[in-house]
């Protein structure tokens, strides 16, 4: 509903202007009538106006100083004015306050259907910008969920998907490749496309990491109910790692939004298994009360009491065929992600007090729950724990492999280099590698790489050039020109082509 606040001090036009709006579009309702421009801004400091409709001359406080006033202080709220005067005076003022239209009385019909039809327009725009900031802005939270933003009475819903697991970290470093689901699925457009005028809002947000996406909706009484499961389904059929689904079932209010998302989030947390694929819906008032599936998993101490012990005893037979038999435990027994991090955590805890090497992996406590607790597969996860085992190399071992990952990077920057193919190479997990090399360099291999790059395509572009910008770029390893272009710039503060004049 439109908020209308009518400023006028003859009562037959009034009721003449009240009687119009409303009859020409029933989204408008008039909700005050002041006589002059001081009542009027009393009324606004009392209650919240979308449109102000004021005539020019009244007693008091005419329309010329209420526009400037309501500009100043109501800055959303829009502006038309009503005149019996075609005066240059008057309309300047009207522009200067942003007015949306100066209409001369008395007001056709036609007039001023035109003029809501206008105003609808912006109001929904205006609203939906509203609505897409409070909302980004408690998911990401920036503002907290009971501050008031003037979006009290809107209800929303809230869908929460995850490719592959639900990440401990938001450390893009720690990914080897970020899921590419999202840069290739648009959420809205599906949505869109499935449920055409049923979705009054829809808007797409990132989550606390790369592998989530919140869709947060205001849904019409005509739109199909099981859309977002119609949805999923479409998902399923375009990606490439599992994906896991969760929604409220109904609308919350907007100021509890970001509540929801880290309720939704945990309850991700709770269920997920690797390597499976999950949709479910719950009722808000029922996530604060769900528990855990499976509780505190306190009789899996013993089992990660016998693995540490394997660990901290030197016996890598051992500690393999320990490895092995969790696993498949896992795996039959379904853990989900967060009982199996919770087993790991055991682990490095209990090997973190037998251990006296302070080079050994169990050292990097952040890194390791960070890496289990995005392991998207079982082979993954495997690859992650086999670190565990690697206790015998020195910290010195490390550093020379680092060195030789740093040369590998100096000599080869014109190749296709990602974080498998140093895993490939050098034997650890991309993540890992990653991990090492920032802890040795103070960056990653990714931004060092580009920075080799870099330098080597300035060489190029000083000693030859003749040489077009495709040509230096694929010279240096950057198969796409125009992302070469846009690195450059971004780093060096001028375009390629600029640099070698």
């Amino acid at each position: 509903m439109i908020r209308v606040l009518i400023v006028e001090d003859e009562p037959p036009i009034q009721r003449r202007t009240k009687r119009m709006i409303e009859h020409i579009d029933e989204d408008f309702r008039v909700a005050a009538i002041a006589g002059d421009g001081e009542e009027a801004l009393e009324k606004m400091r009392a209650e919240h106006f979308d449109v102000l409709f004021t005539d020019i001359r009244m007693p008091v406080m005419d329309g010329m100083k209420l526009m400037n006033q309501v500009r100043r202080l109501y800055p959303d709220c829009a502006i038309v004015v009503l005149s019996g005067y075609q005066d240059f005076e008057y309309v300047s003022t009207a522009i200067r306050a942003q007015a949306v239209d100066y209409l001369l009385k008395p007001i056709a019909e036609e007039t001023l259907e035109k003029l809501l039809f206008k105003l609808k327009e912006q109001f929904i725009a205006l609203k939906t910008e509203h609505i897409q900031q409070s909302v980004a802005a408690r998911i990401h939270h920036i503002l907290p969920d009971s501050k008031a933003d003037g979006l009290q009475a809107v209800r929303l819903g809230a869908c929460l998907f995850c490719a592959g697991a639900l990440p401990q970290s938001a450390d893009v470093d720690l990914y080897d490749e970020v899921p590419d689901v999202w840069q290739k699925v648009s959420l809205t457009g599906m949505a869109k496309a499935l449920c055409r005028d049923g979705l009054l809002f829809l808007q797409e947000f990132s989550g606390d990491t790369p592998a989530e996406r919140v869709l947060v909706y205001q849904q019409a009484d005509a739109a199909d109910p099981r859309w977002i499961e119609r949805l999923y389904q479409e998902v399923l059929q375009q990606r490439k790692l599992p994906v896991s689904c969760v929604y409220l079932r109904g609308a919350i209010p907007v100021e509890e939004i970001g509540k929801a998302y880290k309720r939704l989030r945990r309850l991700l947390w709770d269920r997920i298994v690797i390597g499976k694929d999950m949709l479910e819906a719950v009722e808000y008032q029922a996530l604060e009360k769900l528990k855990p599936e499976g509780g505190d998993f306190a009789e899996d101490s013993a089992a990660a009491s016998q693995y540490a012990e394997s660990l901290s005893g030197g016996n890598p037979k051992q500690a393999a065929a320990f490895r092995r038999e969790m696993l498949s435990r896992f795996v039959l027994e379904n853990w989900t992600q967060r009982r199996i991090l919770l087993f790991y955590q055991r682990v490095v805890t209990l090997l973190d007090v037998k251990s006296q090497d302070p080079g050994s992996v169990v050292q990097n406590r952040d890194w390791f729950y960070a890496a289990v607790g995005m392991a998207a597969s079982w082979k993954e996860l495997e690859e992650v724990v086999r670190s565990l085992e690697d206790t015998a190399l020195a910290a010195g071992e490390k550093n020379d492999t680092m060195q030789k990952v740093l040369d590998y990077l100096n000599v080869s920057y014109a190749e296709h280099i990602t974080g498998q193919t140093l895993a490939r190479r050098f034997g650890y997990v991309p993540s890992y590698i990653s991990f090492l090399f920032r802890q040795a360099y103070g960056q990653t291999p990714a931004d060092y790489l580009t920075g080799v790059r870099l330098r080597k395509a300035k060489e190029l572009l000083q000693s030859q050039p003749a040489l077009l910008i495709r040509e230096v770029s694929e010279q240096v390893g950057f198969k796409n020109p125009y992302h070469f272009s846009r690195v450059f710039k971004k780093n060096e503060g001028q375009w390629p082509t600029e640099y070698k004049r």
